[in-house]
């Protein structure tokens, strides 16, 4: 156990498997026993040019049907090809919850201080209910391609010839094909989003959309139906790709304030561009957690202060000292909410960062130290590729 001025150390990932697929080979459990190998698997698919369905399909194949959810695959998939995640980022997937698990070895099991706030973990049986059970996982791609996964249907809708849409459904073993004449991949995809939200009122626990640059027609297809269908409850709420300010605000309007707990933005913002249409909404205040990039930190630093928990990958860019000061000035100064913040993938200068936060001199200074600010401290924790920020 350490002691409560050492540095958090989080527990690494657990991969878990159905229980009627729990009777894989050696071999197979020894790549599934370790996450830099299985992760490893999962970028070569990437490497080879494969779709994440494509790729999730040929892993299937090979590892054992059931080897990993489809939406822990693509989360690793999407990151791996573009970037935001390394074969050593902290697995922040959440999960399905599943029967039984797959511990990793002993000597790469690590402890997690009482003290430290656990949110760097897979579910167990106790957190059922935050558990991701029914989830909507859109992509526009490029080329008019698109992705669409939900429930038990697991399909990727592209050109087939000038006029027509080839469907591949990847919950089928065999991987049925179907071509769809006279359709476009984006008014079949979205004809089946919408017949799967019609007359529904889904409780989710996650949506998802990322959107490929030059996707506008996308993007309004998807606000119709979104409109149509009425307000959505959501625990969980993704917007990542070439997206304004002004249309994530439109799509958070579909969602239902206070269901929403979760947030994670990756668009394409400029640094002055309008948010005032995101920071003002019931959907954006009344949330609890944020996921964001660097970019976006810097954008909306100024309306952070709702958040309990916040999550920074800044994709091994640097913090700037300006960043440093904002995050200061009009977080940690300001909110009464903010419980622990990490910035991860990060490079930063450790004499400014310890000079903006009058932090210890000495050269010889351990990797944590207490900062007080107005009413409340926070014990920062220096690790090898990021900073951690926890409330006292």
């Amino acid at each position: 156990m350490h002691k409560t001025s050492d540095p958090p150390v989080f527990a690494t990932s657990i991969f878990f498997v159905k229980k009627f697929n729990f009777n894989f080979s050696t071999k197979t459990r020894q790549i599934l026993s370790d996450q830099r190998v299985l992760r490893g698997c999962i970028l070569l698919q990437h490497l080879q040019g494969k779709e994440s369905m494509e790729g999730f399909q040929l892993l299937s194949d090979s590892l054992g049907q059931g080897f990993m959810e489809y939406n822990h695959f693509n989360y690793w998939f999407e990151g791996l090809a573009n970037g935001t995640l390394s074969l050593d980022s902290i697995d922040r997937f959440e999960a399905s919850l599943m029967e039984q698990g797959i511990d990793l070895p002993n000597n790469s099991q690590e402890v997690i201080p009482e003290n430290v706030l656990q949110t760097d973990r897979l579910p167990t049986s106790e957190d059922d209910k935050t558990c991701i059970k029914n989830f909507i996982h859109l992509s526009f791609e490029e080329n008019d391609k698109v992705e669409l996964a939900f429930a038990n249907q697991n399909c990727t809708y592209r050109k087939h010839n000038d006029n027509d849409c080839r469907v591949k459904h990847y919950n089928s073993e065999e991987g049925k094909e179907d071509i769809i004449e006279n359709s476009s991949p984006l008014e079949v995809a979205m004809n089946t989003l919408s017949s799967h939200l019609q007359g529904r009122e889904l409780a989710l626990d996650a949506f998802k959309v990322s959107i490929a640059g030059g996707q506008e027609k996308s993007f309004e297809a998807l606000q119709s139906i979104l409109q149509l269908n009425g307000s959505m409850s959501a625990k969980y709420m993704s917007i990542s790709g070439f997206i304004t300010a002004d249309q994530t605000a439109k799509v958070l309007k579909n969602f239902k304030p206070g269901a929403l707990e979760k947030i994670l933005i990756e668009i394409s913002v400029s640094p002055d561009a309008s948010i005032q249409n995101i920071v003002c909404m019931d959907q954006w205040t009344q949330a609890t957690t944020l996921i964001c990039g660097a970019h976006i930190l810097s954008t909306f630093v100024k309306h952070l202060t709702y958040f309990k928990l916040m999550d920074v990958n800044f994709c091994k860019t640097s913090l700037s000292k300006k960043d440093i000061m904002q995050f200061q000035k009009n977080v940690l100064a300001k909110s009464e909410k903010l419980e622990y913040c990490t910035f991860d993938e990060v490079r930063y200068n450790r004499s400014q960062f310890m000079i903006a936060f009058n932090g210890p001199k000495s050269e010889t200074s351990s990797d944590s130290f207490t900062y007080h600010a107005n009413n409340s401290s926070f014990n920062i924790y220096y690790q090898k590729h990021g900073i951690q920020f926890k409330k006292n």
